[in-house]
């Protein structure tokens, strides 16, 4: 079922009733949402070299004059 109009009938006229909707119950799958996820280094708790660093928590690699 895809008409949000039809969708929208069935509960209005269900949602006080009762009973519950005469047919069987339908599984409905939605693909799950894409998280991004943007890290952002708080510390450089790995020294690479005397210009990087790495928060090993976030795995970035930066500038040490950037932290």
């Amino acid at each position: 079922m895809n008409d949000l109009e039809e969708i929208r009938k069935i509960v209005e006229n269900y949602k006080d009733k009762g009973e519950a909707y005469p047919e069987e119950p339908m599984v409905v799958c939605a693909p799950k949402k894409r998280q991004s996820s943007f890290a952002v280094p708080t510390s450089g708790d790995v020294i690479i070299s005397e210009e990087f660093v790495m928060d090993s928590m976030a795995g970035i690699i930066c500038l040490a004059e950037s932290l």
